[in-house]
């Protein structure tokens, strides 16, 4: 997430440690300071509600995009409070893992400049 929006990376290959030998291209995205990285599992975006309906990529980046430059413990938050939401009496059918790594505002020069 960065503060024109959200700008999705797809997958290379792969789920990654699936297998030992596997082997993945590798994509370079800077973030700035006040970005965010976000990373989910599948279980995340097939979540579905009572009537089959997935969460989806695009409604996790909605939500994502809403809460640009939130804290990352308050934006794990509010994004998982939408997840339930959606998956109300639903039984969860899938591990869910998010991660959200998110880099601080500086006040000086980073390592790569």
């Amino acid at each position: 997430m960065k503060r024109e929006g959200v700008k999705q990376i797809g997958a290379t290959g792969l789920p990654l440690g699936m297998f030992s030998s596997s082997r993945y291209a590798i994509q370079r995205a800077r973030l700035d300071p006040g970005d965010s990285l976000v990373l989910f599992t599948d279980g995340i975006s097939e979540a579905g509600d009572a009537s089959g309906n997935e969460y989806g990529v695009k409604r996790l980046s909605n939500v994502a995009g809403e809460r640009h430059r939130w804290d990352p413990q308050e934006f794990l938050a509010g994004c998982l409070k939408d997840l339930k939401e959606h998956t109300a009496g639903t039984k969860q059918t899938d591990d869910q893992t998010l991660m959200v790594i998110h880099r601080g505002e500086t006040a000086g020069a980073s390592l790569n400049d």
